[in-house]
């Protein structure tokens, strides 16, 4: 017999025949019902906030600067934080694709669950364990942080230490806006790229990391020396809590989730193969 949901099960059809079961009440039952679908979620989650840890705590790592005993300062450069960067974010996107998609960035499944390839429960599930890895791997820095005093060329002196020389903040120079606007640019970058490479269908599917990987990479270079080439709102967040630093800290939240969400909405209208605005049949050219 069919139902509102389907046509009933062999078991549903004896439990009907036998009165307690309506057809209204029969067939599969909704998404949010199914035990399974919580358990794949826990397991979707958790790969999300283990390998958010492992990207920050390689983020981290890259761009801290460390000072030796004899007083010289190891400065990284934008090249080496963005490869170092998007190379672990291909690798743990390669690992964990099969699992959770590979997000690691709260801009990143906003911009699928705006595009529609993503719940919202899945969605707010991926962002909490996101949030959790992303402190759990600022603090895992804190292993090998010291504190080695170092004497700058001016005369005066500072400590130089691991945690805090990653947080990321505005050049000399760059006002809010500015910063706002590089954020919001290269989150756009990134999520579209995201959004294109693993949602549709393509014969380039199958180097998506290494694609998206070096997109990352491209984003944190060019901004590195403006913002501090954040592109994710956790990887601001989980430095800027275990320091405790926050100037301009908004300003790594809203350029992210709002080229997150310029992404997303010009895929849904334009580019998705189901788009809102349907593309023109081609015609021959006469």
């Amino acid at each position: 017999m069919k139902t509102r949901t389907g046509y009933m099960t062999e078991n549903e059809n004896r439990l009907h025949a036998r009165g307690f079961l309506t057809p209204f009440q029969a067939g599969p039952s909704p998404w949010f019902r199914r035990k399974k679908f919580y358990t794949n979620l826990l397991r979707r989650s958790a790969a999300e906030c283990l390998a958010s840890a492992l990207l920050m705590f390689v983020s981290l790592s890259a761009s801290s600067a460390f000072c030796t005993v004899d007083e010289d300062v190891r400065v990284p450069t934008p090249v080496m934080v963005g490869l170092a960067e998007g190379l672990a974010y291909a690798g743990l996107m390669a690992a964990t694709a099969h699992i959770s998609g590979g997000h690691l960035n709260p801009a990143v499944s906003l911009g699928i669950l705006i595009s529609g390839h993503l719940n919202v429960l899945a969605a707010l599930f991926y962002i909490i364990a996101q949030f959790i890895g992303s402190i759990l791997g600022a603090a895992a820095v804190l292993a090998y942080e010291f504190d080695v005093p170092h004497s700058f060329g001016n005369g005066s002196s500072n400590s130089c230490i691991p945690i805090n020389t990653a947080v990321t903040s505005l050049s000399k120079g760059v006002n809010q806006s500015q910063g706002i606007l590089v954020e919001t640019m290269l989150s756009l970058l990134l999520v579209m790229v995201f959004i294109h490479m693993t949602v549709e269908e393509t014969e380039f599917k199958s180097i998506a990391p290494l694609v998206i990987g070096l997109t990352l990479a491209a984003a944190v270079i060019s901004s590195y020396n403006v913002t501090g080439g954040s592109v994710n709102p956790f990887r601001s967040f989980g430095p800027a809590m275990i320091a405790n630093k926050w100037k301009d800290h908004y300003v790594y939240w809203i350029g992210p989730l709002c080229g997150s969400c310029i992404a997303g909405t010009f895929y849904k209208l334009l580019f998705s193969s189901k788009a809102w605005v349907p593309l023109a049949e081609e015609t021959p050219i006469q």
